[in-house]
């Protein structure tokens, strides 16, 4: 079977699927997975299903219900994953094929991903290249091969997600209409009143590389929606700013029907947050590779970047963008389809960290690389440019990284 994939929050007035009880659904999931459900419902015992779908539903936040129904209620039997790879000319999305059982999980489930293009029959391919899951993760179905299993699980050895230790991570600012709200420089000096401070540099994700900020000589108008909790009232721009308000005007009809805004129209959907101010740690949402870097001087960020706030920030950030890091984020993030990976939050607080007592060596190293990617420092040495040097010690960092997760193995092999 071919279900219809269709986001449930846009399923408005046909049929109303939060009033029915669905173990599968939650309100970002896509009514495929309801058709799963349904499907494996109909089925008398020890009966199979067998559905083409949508693969987001193996590593996204949406998809957890679904795979929790899939090892609780079912038996996977096989599953073959298209993997960064279109093998039917009309799908826009990756796909998996999946055959399951209503019956108990035997621990018997047959796997495969198809990652390039193969001359190979898949009948073929799939034959030569299955492993056999026994453990059905519901933190998301990771479908390698048995070494790179094997390399996940030492990695996480002795380790702890990053979600149970004591960081904060937050999207930046939503505005829900970027182009009233992100200025450049001349309309800054246009609006600017004596020390309104409401006014902040603010970054992309395009604006964000790894060790590196690039200079997006961009701003954002901080028009926040307060925040009951830190007691903070939502800015009145129309009372306490009157050169925004009369620039607003301009874009009122739009501002008042975008779908997301404040208590004001002026006002943006955000709540004010003291993390924002924080020395953090700041990545773009979609990237091909670990772009992570760190800033301390305040600098806002909007909605396609992510923050994180807490202790030992560099020795976190040295983790991060680690090769290491990396391949343990290509097995566990979620794709965009279009050949980037979507570095969200739940997916950040599954990495495991070592617990470590001297986080110094780490963080000494970043602090070079932070000076030698920054574009406005001089050049250390006259007969090369700084990052040559970087990258040397780059690879220093990434050693120190192995050491920590492979320090065993890395003893045996006299390194």
């Amino acid at each position: 079977g071919n279900p219809p994939y269709r986001q449930l929050q846009k399923i408005k007035n046909s049929i109303q699927v939060a009033n029915y009880k669905h173990e599968t659904y939650s309100k970002s999931a896509d009514l495929y997975c309801l058709f799963y459900e349904k499907g494996v419902q109909l089925l008398k015992e020890k009966g199979t299903l067998n559905y083409i779908t949508s693969n987001s539903w193996m590593r996204t936040k949406y998809g957890l219900a679904l795979r929790k129904f899939f090892a609780e209620k079912t038996n996977p039997l096989q599953l073959v994953n298209f993997e960064n790879s279109q093998v039917f000319d009309t799908a826009i999305v990756e796909s998996n094929i999946l055959i399951t059982q209503k019956e108990k999980f035997t621990k018997q489930f047959r796997a495969v991903n198809i990652e390039n293009d193969t001359d190979e029959s898949i009948l073929e391919y799939v034959n030569k290249n299955s492993i056999i899951l026994t453990e059905l993760d519901e933190n998301g179905w990771i479908i390698g091969n048995d070494n790179s299993l094997s390399l996940k699980k030492q990695i996480e050895y002795n380790s702890i997600h990053l979600g149970k230790l004591d960081y904060k991570i937050l999207s930046g600012v939503k505005t829900g209409f970027n182009e009233a709200y992100i200025i450049d420089e001349e309309t800054k000096q246009k609006l600017e009143d004596d020390n309104s401070g409401l006014i902040v540099p603010v970054l992309r994700g395009r604006d964000i590389g790894k060790y590196e900020i690039k200079s997006s000589e961009l701003y954002i108008i901080n028009a926040h929606n307060g925040n009951i909790k830190e007691g903070i009232k939502a800015i009145d721009i129309k009372k306490d700013y009157p050169k925004i308000y009369q620039y607003f005007i301009q874009f009122k009809d739009k501002m008042k029907i975008r779908p997301s805004k404040g208590k004001h129209w002026t006002n943006t959907p955000a709540n004010f947050s003291i993390e924002y101010s924080k020395p953090k740690i700041i990545w773009g949402e979609l990237s091909d590779k670990a772009k992570f870097t760190f800033d301390d001087t305040g600098i806002y960020v909007e909605a396609t970047v992510f923050l994180m706030t807490g202790e030992n920030l560099k020795y976190i950030l040295s983790i991060f963008n680690s090769k290491l890091a990396q391949w343990y984020f290509e097995q566990i993030a979620t794709s965009s389809g279009m050949g980037t990976n979507r570095w969200k939050k739940y997916k950040i607080e599954q990495f495991p960290i070592k617990d470590i007592k001297n986080v110094n060596p780490f963080e000494i190293l970043v602090d070079y690389l932070l000076h030698l990617y920054n574009k406005e420092n001089p050049a250390i040495l006259s007969h090369t440019d700084n990052t040559r040097i970087a990258s040397h010690l780059e690879d220093i960092l990434n050693m120190m990284v192995y050491e920590l997760y492979f320090e065993e193995h890395m003893k045996e092999v006299d390194l």
